[in-house]
């Protein structure tokens, strides 16, 4: 699944540092993933891998979609985590769906 994640002036401006769930990154992932109609409970977004969680059986969470930070996520995230605020920018990002057997 292709998704195309929006990182707008609020996500930087109102993301969490060093926060894998709360990040520009994560806040637009978290809205590309609602716009592509998944159940989305968090996202998680972190210097080698991102993922799409949802609410999986008996209140338990499971990941549906993953797949690796780019090269261009990953130096967003380092600048962004320096305190060197990066500008508003469009990645698009390459998710695959998991089998439903993870759980955690």
């Amino acid at each position: 699944m292709t998704l195309k994640l929006h990182i707008t002036a609020k996500d930087i401006r109102e993301g969490v540092r060093h926060d894998c769930k709360r990040c520009p990154i994560a806040r637009a992932l978290k809205r590309a993933a609602a716009r592509a109609k998944i159940p989305i409970v968090f996202a998680y977004a972190g210097h080698t891998r991102l993922e799409i969680v949802v609410n999986g059986p008996s209140g338990t969470h499971r990941v549906t979609h993953r797949g690796e930070s780019s090269e261009e996520v990953s130096k967003f995230m380092a600048a962004f985590d320096a305190w060197s605020p990066p500008s508003p920018k469009m990645i698009t990002v390459e998710l695959k769906e998991l089998p439903k057997r993870e759980e955690w």
